[in-house]
């Protein structure tokens, strides 16, 4: 048997052998003399541990290196069994966006609809458009409203008192799932311009910065709370409640932002607990986009590396997200007081990741930021550093300029508002083993989400 050539063997070992004993090393020593060593000294050069059954695949089917995933050309993963052999791709969403499967989709496609994509076929985005979920359905009917006909994203709904409504349906959904009011007719949808919004126009003011409220005509129809012309910025007041998922779908902020980013617009979003716990810090990044803060030159400021405790009391005063744990931190001293700092974390050896980076309220350091990462490079030596850029309060353009990359945009994240309270807080605060729906209506929760954040990444030669 010791003459059989490798075609020979993989169909003796992928025969009557289910159970996977022929492949075992007992077996194999015992039925071909040598093999064994023929198989270890093949699979030598590989750095990684490996089963038997592994080592006599890859010697029968000549694998001289781990294959790659198709998609991505990461390592992919061994199946565990001689017949089936690796796995193509290295994940399920490398699978679907594979090749061949797209191909083989797009083919089934043409052959049945006469179109490469199904959402293309007419009869079925028609029937798509005019069906709800049965769950909905009876989820309505339980609490006394009835679907009459689903438009689209709308949906036409009947009260129980007899009058009709049409919202969209998320939004309805949403209402819903909160113990709210559903009819846009007994709740309407609308926009007010609260206490809060009418300080940020009086700040404005009291610095003799010309502004427009309420401006419609930029985005075609969709209102800017406050537009400061001469600096290309604009305000939005979100106001936690009425900004909520009870009023506005989950990507309203967003892609209110990515309008007037088509328009070259700045455009911050003030979530309302932020402006009434956190009005020094909002004011000090209005100023910044308004040039008008203090300016100190970083050649006349030193590098020091500062403690937790003082890292996270300055995060806490000058960042909007307050303070992070993280394991180094820098500053820039002037004058004998912090007004600068960056806090990064470690993932991996020689990798990386900018945390905080923010200045003294009130106060802009003329490359502060680049003085502080050319400092952590030079004695942590990094290969790559990443970061995230809020995008309610930052285009990511001073990152770029210090040598960062776009890498790709993150969805929207989303926190917990209690009901008839001023206070957002994470959703990690709230993580019970059942389902968002059900979370929401045990704790009176109510949604409201950012517009998301740019993943980027810097690279040491």
């Amino acid at each position: 048997m010791n003459t059989f050539s490798k075609k020979e063997l993989i169909i003796y070992f992928t025969t009557d052998n289910k159970s996977g004993f022929k492949t075992k090393e007992s077996y194999v020593n015992k039925k071909f003399v040598g093999l064994v060593d023929k198989i270890n000294n093949y699979n030598k050069f590989f750095n990684i541990e490996m089963s038997f059954t592994q080592k006599l695949y890859n010697y029968l089917y000549k694998i001289k290196e781990i294959p790659k995933c198709e998609n991505c050309g990461k390592s992919i993963s061994w199946r565990g069994i001689f017949t089936e052999g690796y796995l193509k791709n290295c994940s399920k969403d490398c699978k679907n966006k594979s090749r061949l499967r797209i191909c083989r989709t797009k083919a089934t496609n043409l052959e049945k609809y006469g179109v490469e994509h199904v959402l293309n076929y007419e009869e079925f985005k028609l029937k798509r458009k005019k069906t709800v979920d049965k769950k909905i359905v009876n989820k309505f009917s339980l609490a006394g409203y009835e679907i009459i006909e689903c438009c689209g994203n709308d949906l036409k709904i009947k009260h129980s008192d007899g009058h009709t409504f049409i919202g969209n349906r998320k939004i309805l959904v949403n209402r819903l799932n909160s113990g709210f009011e559903v009819s846009t007719i007994l709740l309407p949808i609308k926009s007010i311009h609260s206490t809060y919004e009418l300080e940020i126009q009086n700040y404005l003011k009291s610095i003799n910065i010309s502004h427009v409220i309420g401006d419609k005509t930029i985005l075609n129809g969709k209102e800017i709370d406050i537009y400061i012309p001469e600096y290309k910025l604009g305000i939005e007041f979100d106001g936690l409640y009425w900004h909520s998922n009870l009023y506005v779908d989950n990507n309203y902020h967003l892609n209110k932002t990515k309008l007037c980013e088509d328009k070259n617009i700045q455009l911050l979003h003030v979530f309302e607990d932020e402006w009434i716990f956190k009005k020094n810090i909002v004011i000090s990044i209005i100023n910044s986009n308004l040039n008008i803060n203090k300016e100190i030159l970083a050649k006349d400021c030193d590098v020091v590396e500062i403690d937790d405790n003082k890292s996270k009391e300055f995060f806490n005063n000058n960042h909007i997200q307050g303070d992070v744990d993280s394991k180094i931190n820098i500053g820039l001293i002037y004058d004998g007081n912090l007004v600068s700092s960056m806090a990064f974390n470690e993932n991996n050896c020689y990798d990386y990741e900018l945390l905080r980076f923010c200045n003294k309220n009130n106060i802009t350091i003329i490359n502060g930021a680049f003085k502080l990462i050319q400092y952590f490079i030079k004695k942590y030596k990094p290969k790559i550093i990443s970061t995230c850029v809020d995008r309610r309060y930052s285009n990511g353009n001073l990152y770029y300029e210090l040598g960062f990359k776009f890498i790709e945009n993150i969805k929207p994240n989303y926190w917990s508002v209690k009901k008839n309270e001023i206070l957002r807080e994470t959703r990690f605060n709230y993580r019970e083993n059942i389902s968002k729906n059900d979370l929401t209506l045990k704790r009176e929760l109510i949604y409201i989400y950012d517009c998301g954040s740019k993943n980027l990444k810097m690279t040491i030669n």
